[in-house]
């Protein structure tokens, strides 16, 4: 009996020596077996960036930058010395000028009108960039109607699947006829922290009306929460143009299809090459909610 006990007792340790072998081994293979591999990568071709806007209540300010490698630190190249020109109605509205202090940076003096259509025309000249002899407009933006903000307040909720407790809400002051085409975004910050990506839009009517009731966000409103929120117009298109930009930036499933490629509105007029970015035009109204301490 003894005997048999001790062979039982030498056979597991011979098993786990054996296990502990192969497990060392095969450590030491993944560790020894790793090589260094650089991969060239091509850069892509250079394109012209524009961003910039102009709203009811800031003027027009651009910016003009161009792609850079993918590996490649720091801001992107400027695109410095051009010709940039605000269009109303088709007339010329103001001419841009570039910032001495921020190079790329073109500001206006004028802000915009509800109603009225705006387009930007950049000509690039000699300055030695890839772009130079160019010239590029923006299809018109439309800056439509905003509502008025008549309150924001909190409403208690303890209705699953959101957690109990107080939530922010909106109304907006009546009468409002909501113009045809119009989407209007929402913009908010919570204790001056912005939401990153934030993609929140009011697409009709029954949407803005809908705030009374659906909460802003999903975050409980803490006591002492400053809550800023910014509303603004915008077209069809820039509204097409964002939810491309979210699709991108929060990739789905492994086997969901390609998201479509992001197009902006600005084009060169000979060859036709599309710019990243957009230039957009938009109605402007903000509103703060301070939530009162406990005492």
């Amino acid at each position: 009996m003894s005997n048999t006990k001790n062979n039982i007792n030498t056979s597991a340790k011979v098993r786990l020596f054996k296990l502990s072998l192969l497990t060392v081994l095969t450590m030491f293979m993944a560790t020894s077996c790793e090589d260094v591999i650089e991969v060239e990568l091509e850069d892509g071709p250079l394109q012209l960036v524009v961003n910039g806007g102009i709203t009811t209540e800031n003027p027009a300010k651009v910016i003009l930058s161009t792609t850079a490698p993918y590996f490649e630190e720091g801001p992107t190249p400027r695109v410095t010395g051009a010709s940039v020109r605000i269009f109303e109605n088709g007339q010329l509205f103001e001419a841009l000028t570039e910032d001495v202090s921020k190079p790329g940076n073109y500001i206006g003096t004028k802000t915009g009108e509800i109603g009225k259509s705006y387009a930007i025309e950049i000509e690039i000249g000699d300055d030695g960039s890839h772009f130079q002899q160019t010239f590029w407009r923006s299809k018109n933006e439309i800056i439509f109607p905003i509502f008025e903000i008549d309150s924001i307040y909190t409403t208690f909720i303890r209705t699953p699947p959101l957690p109990i407790g107080n939530y922010l809400n909106f109304q907006f002051l009546r009468p409002f006829s909501y113009p045809q085409g119009a989407f209007y975004r929402i913009q908010r910050a919570i204790n001056d922290s912005a939401f990153l990506q934030d993609f929140l839009f009011i697409e009709l009517a029954a949407d803005l009306e809908s705030f009374r009731f659906r909460p802003v966000f999903n975050g409980l409103v803490e006591p002492g929460d400053t809550i800023d929120l910014t509303f603004s117009s915008i077209t069809p298109s820039y509204r097409e143009y964002l939810q491309v930009l979210f699709q991108q930036l929060n990739p789905g499933f492994l086997f969901d299809p390609p998201p479509a490629p992001i197009r902006g509105n600005v084009q060169e007029e000979n060859d036709k090459r599309v710019a990243l970015g957009y230039f957009w035009a938009s109605s402007i109204i903000k509103g703060r909610y301070i939530d009162p301490e406990e005492d």
